[in-house]
């Protein structure tokens, strides 16, 4: 299906951008090479075929539907008032956007959902708008659209959706879905952290706004408060003085969940030392967080070698990771300053990196 779809793309136009295409669909045979060459030669073919006819004259719409199956109830609003009234005559429904987390209380702990009401009707959710000074984002807002539109303004956060999670997934999955989750190990949550972004809640009432650095107040707890939905999140654009840099470790490099994911971003004044510094982790604690004495110990320092080992053991005094699957609290503590360190050397000459173009095997041979 992966192969079919890419027949019919017009956007596949990067090596890597087949590979990610394939992304999710394992061989186990040994298949992989002419999986992908079979996907090198399907993807420019653009077949005028009836399907493509078909999909010239498909325009799909989310209008608004309400149906119930037995004691279950479904209900799709086309717009924020039709959302309250909603949210009022069904108070114990749940939310649901694209459904990658939320399904799995269905197809892992077969939960029944009596109600659910869905925001994909409502289009405000969905719109990107950006100017000079800030992005906002509607919560939405699909993953794969905000990889795409983010390549350039934010291409911080294009960094960390490159490795968030599988094409597939990110064709569904949604950014106030992966930040209203509150999992510590979301991987959203640090680099928009590190960006100073701003998440806009809105209610019947109105909105009102909320640091992400304080969204997230325990364990799968957010500071969303009854008939409140997270809306939009709104993100400043970081001038060319700041060094950036994001970060997600995992047992493999495609499709896996964090260990540890964190997010740095630190302006330097004239004379080199940090005036301002966000230094941002996930999966060191119950939430999403900032190592505040870690920046402390930086802020009104030379930016140097020095500064930064010296700042290195106040990450002990931020964080008391603990032991899970993913690993060790010794080996998450280990890897924070690492990662830290990482940054520092990765910036020293160059602000920011995106990341390059993903090899298709580990062994690349020289052009003859």
């Amino acid at each position: 299906m992966s192969l079919f779809e890419a027949c019919y793309r017009n956007d596949l136009d990067e090596s890597w951008k087949i590979d990610d295409q394939l992304c999710g669909n394992l061989c186990r045979c040994t298949g992989y090479r002419p999986i992908r060459e079979a996907a090198h030669a399907v993807a420019p073919l653009r077949l005028n075929d009836p399907f493509q006819e078909a999909l010239g004259r498909s325009r799909p719409t989310q209008e608004p539907l309400s149906y119930q199956h037995g004691n279950q109830k479904y209900q799709r609003p086309g717009s924020f008032a039709d959302l309250w009234d909603a949210m009022d005559a069904t108070p114990e429904a749940r939310l649901i956007a694209g459904g990658t987390d939320l399904g799995l209380l269905v197809t892992k702990r077969f939960e029944e959902l009596p109600a659910l009401i869905s925001l994909e009707g409502i289009p405000e959710l969905r719109q990107v708008t950006s100017n000079s000074d800030t992005w906002r984002i509607g919560a939405a807002t699909l993953l794969s659209d905000l990889e795409t539109q983010t390549a350039q303004g934010l291409p911080l956060l294009a960094r960390m959706l490159r490795f968030f999670a599988s094409r597939q997934i990110k064709n569904r999955a949604t950014l106030g879905g992966n930040l209203c989750n509150a999992s510590p190990i979301g991987d959203m949550a640090p680099v928009l952290m590190a960006l100073s972004a701003q998440a806009v809640l809105a209610s019947r009432l109105g909105e009102r706004r909320v640091p992400l650095d304080r969204f997230f107040l325990d364990y799968r707890k957010t500071a969303l408060e009854a008939k409140e939905i997270l809306s939009s999140v709104e993100v400043p654009v970081p001038g060319p003085e700041w060094k950036l840099g994001a970060y997600k470790v995992s047992k493999r490099r495609e499709l896996d969940i964090s260990a540890v994911c964190s997010a740095f971003a630190v302006r330097l004044n004239e004379q080199g030392q940090v005036a301002e510094i966000r230094l941002c982790y996930g999966g060191m604690a119950a939430t999403t967080r900032r190592a505040a004495s870690t920046e402390a110990a930086l802020l009104g320092q030379v930016w140097n070698r020095e500064s930064v080992d010296r700042a290195l053991v106040q990450l002990s005094e931020d964080f008391q990771p603990i032991d899970d699957q993913r690993g060790s609290g010794w080996f998450r503590a280990t890897l924070a300053r690492n990662l830290l360190l990482g940054f520092f050397l990765e910036t020293e000459a160059t602000p920011f990196h995106s990341l390059p173009d993903r090899p298709s095997s580990t062994l690349i041979l020289a052009e003859q």
